[in-house]
C-alpha cells in the first residue's frame, strides 16, 4: 500500500521561511559577485529575473485563497464530488448526540453525511466555516464552505454543508461563520444533499490553517 503525507501550511511555514533565507543569501552573494565583475551591465541584467521575484515575496501583502479565485474550482455539494472514502483514520460522526465539526474531523463527517443523510437526518450539527452562496442559492440558503485541498492549490475545491437561515441575506460573503441546527435532507442541484436547518448563527474567526486535507 502506499501512504500519502501532506503538509498543512502551517506546518510547512518554517520550510518556506528556510527557503527564502537560503534565498537571500544567494541574492546577496550573487549581488557581491556583480559588483566584483568587470561585466557589471550584463551581470546586472541577470540578477534582476533573480532579485524581482524575492523582492515582491518579501513587499506585497500574502493573499489566501478564496472560493472566488480562479484558482479554486466549482462549488462541489453533490455525493459524487464529497461522498468519497476519506483514508482518515480519525473517528467520525458519533452514534449519538450532537455532531461538531472541526477542522480535524471536517472531511471525513463531511463524506459521512453525503454517504448516508438518512441515517444522520434530525441530528444536531455544529460547523465552522465561510458563507458561500451564488445566483443559485435561493434567497434563505448559503453553504458553510471550506477549501479542500488534496496535493495543491491547482485542485483546490469549494465544500461544504448548504444551509437553511431566514437570515442568510445578512450574511456577508466570506465571513467566517459557526452555524447550529438540525440536519435535513433537501434537494439542491437535481438529488438530495445534506442541509442545516439553522437555529443559531454566531461570527467565528478564522481557522490558523482555514484548509482541510482528505488525508
Amino acid at each position: 500500500t502506499t501512504e500519502i503525507y501532506t503538509l498543512s501550511l502551517h506546518d510547512a511555514l518554517p520550510i518556506f521561511i528556510f527557503a527564502a533565507i537560503v534565498m537571500t543569501v544567494i541574492g546577496l552573494l550573487l549581488l557581491a559577485g556583480a559588483a566584483g565583475s568587470h561585466s557589471k551591465t550584463g551581470a546586472s541584467w541577470q540578477l534582476i529575473f533573480f532579485a524581482l521575484p524575492l523582492l515582491m515575496a518579501f513587499t506585497l501583502p500574502p493573499q489566501p485563497l478564496a472560493a472566488d479565485t480562479n484558482a479554486v474550482g466549482d462549488l462541489q455539494l453533490s455525493s459524487a464530488a464529497v461522498g468519497q472514502d476519506s483514508q482518515s483514520s480519525v473517528a467520525a460522526i458519533p452514534e449519538d448526540g450532537p455532531i461538531d465539526i472541526e477542522s480535524g474531523n471536517y472531511y471525513p463527517i463531511l463524506c459521512d453525511l453525503y454517504t448516508d443523510i438518512d441515517k444522520y437526518a434530525g441530528r444536531t450539527v455544529t460547523v465552522t466555516g465561510f458563507v458561500f452562496r451564488d445566483e443559485s442559492f435561493a434567497v434563505d440558503q448559503f453553504v458553510t464552505a471550506r477549501l479542500l485541498m488534496v496535493c495543491c492549490a491547482a485542485d483546490m475545491q469549494t465544500v461544504g454543508l448548504l444551509c437553511q437561515y431566514d437570515g442568510a441575506a445578512s450574511l456577508e460573503s466570506d465571513a467566517w461563520v459557526t452555524v447550529t441546527g438540525v440536519l435535513q435532507k433537501v434537494p439542491f442541484g437535481g438529488e438530495d444533499v445534506p442541509c442545516i436547518a439553522v437555529e443559531d448563527v454566531k461570527a467565528a474567526e478564522e481557522p490558523e490553517d482555514a484548509y482541510i486535507y482528505p488525508y
